[in-house]
């Protein structure tokens, strides 16, 4: 696997995979590309600038969970099981995968703390590219008991906000 960037540059975009296509090129062995691969089109840039058929998602993945699978489909990868499906940057698409997180960290024992920085990491990336736009109304939950409470509240608004808006569409 090539990050695409140096040590020094850390996540800073952007990824340079030019110089990942080079070393493919004077490879016998996959090379796997990677470094700011946030969307398919990301990907298809991305092979198309270093001839690779291997990615590693990162962030991107986090940010938008459906990537995977969207990629996969892409690349003519089976999957063996259905993943998730894009999320979007609705709330109630986000709670069953952050549900999910919880009761697994649990089985984990890892701590709350511990499970709720993951979390917020991972909403924030999402929210740093423009899908939930809710984030500060979870950011500051001190436990994954409080963010899911403030995650259902958010649900129940949205889907009240859906009524009222499909009321008025058939009012006029």
């Amino acid at each position: 696997t090539i990050h695409g960037r140096t040590k020094i540059q850390g996540y800073t975009p952007p990824a340079y995979w030019a110089p990942i296509g080079e070393v493919r090129r004077n490879s016998d062995i996959p090379v796997v590309a990677n470094g700011e691969i946030w969307s398919l089109d990301d990907l298809k840039r991305c092979q198309e600038s270093t001839g690779c058929m291997h990615f590693m998602l990162g962030r991107g993945a986090l940010a938008e969970p459906g990537l995977v699978q969207l990629c996969a489909r892409y690349l003519h990868t089976p999957v063996e099981r259905p993943l998730f499906p894009l999320r979007g940057g609705s709330a109630s698409h986000w709670h069953e995968l952050i549900e999910l997180l919880v009761r697994c960290s649990v089985r984990m024992q890892e701590s709350d703390r511990r499970t709720m920085s993951r979390i917020k990491q991972w909403l924030n990336y999402a929210h740093n590219k423009g899908e939930v736009r809710w984030f500060s109304e979870v950011k500051r939950a001190l436990s994954s008991e409080e963010l899911l409470g403030r995650l259902t509240d958010l649900m129940h608004a949205e889907t009240a906000g859906a009524t009222k808006h499909a009321a008025f569409q058939l009012s006029t």
